[in-house]
């Protein structure tokens, strides 16, 4: 079996008839090509619904899936789609750099986040900083503009706090677009919240 050959999987799902099923996938061409094993052994004709993550509803995967994610609703700590000003701004910087048709993604987002904690500290610390102080830093750090929402470190965990959001797959100006339309707030890991250390 090819790496991003879904079907046989897929068939094995269509076969055992659930109500809902939930796939996650590495990000990349693996979401488009779980997609279309999807749309071609006819998950949701046969009555199947599709909740993911993120990593199979990618941005920058959605105009290559035709309209077969079409109502798939998928959480997320980030959408291109977003409204917020802090992601609008992001997005002007991204095309500015990459093109208009550039799409950035959840990990565009993460580098963007990680060189703003990088200058926050460089400007605190005013360039002179220790191992030691760089990481007391990045421990209380704090940012309430993200393009992805307020984000801040937990100075126990060393995890990021962010927001999750529900989105489903609509067209928004002819484009497919993850549409954010629930939030769950401050999210931490929750394995670290039901497993904590003894």
């Amino acid at each position: 079996m090819s790496q991003l050959d879904f079907v046989p999987i897929l068939q094995r799902i269509k076969d055992a008839k659930p109500q809902v099923v939930f796939i996650f996938v590495p990000a990349g061409k693996y979401a488009t090509a779980v997609m279309k094993a999807w749309s071609d052994l006819g998950l949701k004709e046969a009555g199947i619904q599709l909740v993911t993550t993120q990593d199979v509803m990618l941005d920058e995967e959605l105009p290559n899936m035709g309209d077969i994610p079409l109502g798939i609703v998928s959480t997320g700590s980030y959408s291109a789609a977003a409204t917020r000003p802090q992601n609008k701004a992001f997005l002007a910087a991204w095309h500015s750099a990459y093109g208009d048709k550039a799409i950035p993604d959840f990990a565009a987002v993460g580098g963007w986040d990680a060189m703003t904690a990088i200058f926050d500290m460089l400007k605190a610390t005013k360039g002179t900083f220790t191992t030691d102080e760089a990481m007391a830093f990045f421990k209380n750090w704090k940012n309430p503009d993200s393009p992805r929402g307020p984000i801040m470190i937990d100075p126990e965990t060393r995890d990021i706090i962010q927001n999750v959001y529900l989105r489903r797959v609509e067209k928004v100006d002819g484009q497919l677009a993850n549409v954010e339309f629930e939030t769950i707030p401050n999210v931490k890991d929750p394995w670290k919240q039901l497993n904590p250390p003894k």
